[in-house]
């Protein structure tokens, strides 16, 4: 409740940066969630929060630190600052979530809340949730989906998959379900 002051009444656009230690190949390029970010984050009624564990506070930190600096008061890092149960809380409160293939997506589709989620080394056809406001960003190249079936990923690291993905496209399928006054 206390970390809602101030806000206004905007609604909540929440964006988790992160993709979790299996595969750090499923993360969406910061400078992408960064331009993402700034779009919403100039709106007045959004406020955007990010997400993640306590591990990942100072990734998800240099991701809020690519955002504009004259937008930055309006992106919140609750990374690591919040218990599970407020996690949940806040989610619960987001008018929708986009996030990287990662465990944050499977918990707002079953709280309700509309989604946006990006693929690259993993099959959304396998994996994506089949029920609920979901929107679903894959780029496919030869060498995707790779994470289930080799132990490197072809890449090396390099995880164009996901670097394909224009934030264009991302803002384009937000906006359809989270309008917003611009």
């Amino acid at each position: 409740q206390r970390l809602l002051e101030g806000w206004g009444g905007r609604r909540m656009l929440m964006v988790n940066v992160n993709a979790g230690e299996l595969c750090l190949e499923r993360r969406w390029a910061p400078e992408s969630f960064a331009r993402l970010i700034e779009l919403f984050a100039a709106c007045p009624n959004v406020q955007v929060v990010l997400t993640g564990s306590p591990g990942e506070r100072e990734y998800v930190e240099s991701v809020r630190g690519l955002v504009a600096e004259g937008l930055r008061g309006k992106v919140a890092n609750v990374a690591g600052g919040v218990g599970f149960g407020e996690y949940l809380a806040l989610l619960s409160r987001a008018a929708a979530l986009v996030t990287n293939d990662s465990g944050p997506l499977h918990l707002a589709v079953s709280l309700g809340v509309p989604t946006v989620s990006l693929w690259g080394p993993v099959l959304p056809d396998t994996f994506r949730p089949l029920s609920g406001e979901h929107r679903v960003i894959w780029e496919p190249l030869y060498c995707s989906p790779c994470l289930h079936w080799v132990e490197e990923p072809p890449c090396g690291g390099d995880n164009r998959c996901m670097k394909r993905i224009p934030w264009q496209r991302v803002a384009k399928e937000l906006a359809q379900i989270m309008p917003v006054d611009v």
